[in-house]
């Protein structure tokens, strides 16, 4: 006999910067200093910085931006590094990493799979910087996981697993070694003001009319040809069925291969707040990020391609799918959105028609060598603002502020904002028939023909009911929301937090316990339905800071932050992302079953369910000082009988309603739940 408790696990998202986190912090003791330092070459790396300065000749008039060269690993926690076991039975493995002169490190796991009792923080020794937790929900489809730089020559990774548990199974691929000032002392984006005096911030006057649009643009930082690493600017890009799928439009000449999109990272938000304002840096902006992508289509004589992130983009992000339009018309007031020198997002802006011809007098050599001339508009000069190194990819805007190109290069930079060359969309579209060559198949797959599509921003356009109800992942909850009568409320105009279940967690309840949801009384599925609502909009950083919160049926929920964990009762809820919307905020959660064996003589209760009196029989000759407590579903007690008795004994709470209920049996040293159900 096999007893199964539910715990549902929570992980608060903390302020740490990088790609989604799934919660936590450091649990490396203070006074234990490392005594694994893996120590990068420095002849080597020198080497490299010298190669790519000669490189950078291949791709002059093109506009990627190299801040980096890479350095191959063959690292693994069996391999390299220390174990500690902490006394609470929590097994940590460290590593440091140490490349002399470099101004900031990234690392990057060519094997990623973490199993469910391990997560990963990667830091800087003073432990002021943090990366992570990764956890299991971080396991990428194809494998791997690039992280984003922290700053200065040292970066420490640390591996925590719960005692009894196997981590998985992890390998380090190589090191970034940073040669550009990517962090500064003062710990800023040591891109931040990088970029020429002429560049306009987007939240200047110039941009104004782009707020919404701005959302859409992202710098990308990849490895290129597994030497050296490069930034761009893509953005998040609208197709036919309009389902958020993260598709971000970029240059081929930046990602053209799998494994380019495969190591990429992306950041969004990443803007001064006010017109010549701060460093986004501090503010926290670093949260926005999202690692890996898959690469759908790309063609270089095109010089475009298309990627798919490796997971949704939390709408705590703000994101936007730009519209576009395969019409031929040069595009008029052309607009761009991007990131020079891996800047802040900055707009130039061109008054005048762009150009369908190109340069007749010294047409540049990679335009005229490899790709079409005629797929390229030209920007003949910026009114304002300019592009330069990183701005590659970034998306050309007509005045409907709908993509009509992305930035392949040219000549223009501050003090000579002439010739920049952007590639056609609409030769994008389908200029070949291939779906690895084209945006076509991808951007409209229910083939509308459509020749323009507006932009969408999601905050704007659903609300909780709708968004569940377009969602194939929670068609269970749709199901009993309808059976629980809160369809239309979900609809209505109130304001609510739900911490909802998708398909596949309510798949892990036990049989009997879904056919009462789907077959069972109304009541049944109203409570469980009540028992994850909280009238109000509590996001992420809300809840690590909130002692409790009532739900709409009274239940008391009170959260605890233990470790890496935040508990609500004695259930331990685990958050993927929230998901804002126009009336409320879900908080997807996984529900996990962890399975015991019956090591108590074969205790049982029974009969289950039942209308509020049971029995409890054991094999044991003698229960004699027995406890019998009764917690409802939020972990609260609601009542408690004594016994002595043989064998098998009774008992009863007649004031309790129908419900379910987790019965705890104490006997000695001996602890054992049982779910039960009344129905009245």
């Amino acid at each position: 006999m096999r007893v199964f408790l539910f715990i549902i696990l929570l992980f608060s998202l903390t302020d740490l910067y990088s790609q989604i986190s799934r919660g936590g912090k450091p649990m490396w003791p203070d006074s234990k200093k490392s005594k694994s330092v893996y120590q990068i070459p420095h002849e080597a790396v020198s080497r490299a910085i010298q190669q790519e300065f000669t490189d950078e000749d291949l791709i002059y008039g093109k506009k990627p931006f190299r801040v980096g060269v890479d350095y191959n690993l063959n690292i693994s926690p069996e391999t390299e590094g220390e174990w500690i076991t902490l006394p609470d039975g929590l097994r940590l493995w460290r590593m440091e990493f140490y490349s002399e002169g470099a101004l900031g490190l990234n690392l990057y796991f060519d094997t990623f799979k973490l199993n469910e009792e391990a997560v990963i923080f990667l830091y800087t020794p003073d432990g002021k910087n943090v990366l992570g937790g990764f956890n299991y929900l971080t396991n990428k489809k194809n494998g791997i996981l690039p992280t984003a730089f922290l700053p200065g020559d040292r970066l420490v990774l640390e591996l925590q697993v719960k005692a009894g548990y196997d981590y998985g199974v992890l390998n380090i691929g190589s090191i970034s070694h940073a040669y550009v000032d990517i962090f500064g002392a003062s710990q800023k984006d040591g891109y931040f003001g990088k970029s020429g005096d002429c560049e306009i911030d987007i939240n200047c006057p110039t941009g104004y009319d782009w707020q919404v649009i701005k959302n859409a643009v992202c710098r990308i930082v990849f490895k290129k040809n597994g030497s050296f690493t490069e930034l761009c600017t893509g953005s998040l890009i609208n197709n036919t069925l309009q389902d958020e799928s993260p598709y971000v439009y970029g240059a081929n000449h930046c990602i053209s291969r799998a494994l380019e999109a495969g190591n990429a990272v992306f950041y969004f938000g990443l803007e001064s707040e006010d017109c010549n304002g701060t460093d986004p840096f501090p503010s926290g902006a670093w949260n926005f990020t999202i690692s890996s992508s898959e690469l759908l289509a790309t063609s270089d004589s095109l010089d475009f391609s298309l990627l798919k992130l490796s997971e949704k983009v939390p709408d705590s992000y703000y994101p936007y799918y730009a519209g576009w339009t395969i019409a031929d018309t040069p595009p008029d007031n052309a607009t761009t959105i991007h990131h020079p020198q891996g800047d802040v997002k900055k707009i130039s802006r061109d008054y005048d028609n762009a150009l369908i011809d190109y340069q007749e007098v010294n047409p540049p050599s990679w335009l005229s060598s490899g790709s079409i001339p005629s797929a390229f508009w030209r920007i003949e000069k910026w009114e304002e603002g300019a592009t330069e190194g990183g701005s590659s990819g970034a998306p050309l805007f007509n005045s409907q502020k709908l993509i009509v190109g992305n930035l392949t290069g040219g000549d223009a930079y501050c003090g000579y904002p002439y010739n920049d060359y952007f590639s056609k969309f609409h030769l994008d579209w389908d200029y070949y028939s291939n779906p690895a060559n084209q945006l076509k198949y991808w951007l409209d797959p229910v083939k509308s023909g459509v020749l323009s599509l507006e932009g969408m921003d999601p905050s704007d356009t659903k609300n909780i009911y709708e968004y569940l109800v377009q969602n194939p992942d929670y068609d269970k909850i749709i199901e009993y929301s309808e059976k629980a009568g809160y369809s239309e409320i979900f609809n209505n105009d109130g304001l609510y937090t739900f911490f909802v279940m998708a398909d596949s967690s309510i798949e892990k309840l036990p049989d009997w316990y879904r056919n009462l949801l789907e077959t069972g009384p109304d009541f049944f599925a109203r409570e469980f339905i009540e028992n994850f609502i909280v009238s109000g909009k509590y996001l992420y950083s809300d809840l690590s800071n909130i002692a409790s919160l009532n739900s709409i049926n009274g239940h008391l929920l009170n959260f605890s932050l233990n470790g890496f964990s935040l508990f609500i009762n004695d259930s331990l809820i685990l958050i993927n992302d929230e998901i804002s919307l126009s009336n409320g905020v879900l908080i997807p959660m996984d529900v996990i079953l962890v399975s015991e064996e019956n090591n108590y003589n074969n205790w049982e209760i029974y009969p289950n369910p039942n209308n509020g009196e049971f029995f409890v029989y054991s094999e044991e000759s003698n229960l004699e000082d027995l406890t019998i407590r009764l917690y409802d579903r939020m972990g609260k007690m609601v009542g408690e009988q004594f016994f002595n008795d043989t064998q098998t004994t009774s008992f009863n709470f007649p004031h309790l309603p129908s419900g379910v209920y987790i019965a705890e049996i104490r006997l000695d040293n001996m602890v054992r739940h049982q779910k039960i159900v009344i129905v009245k």
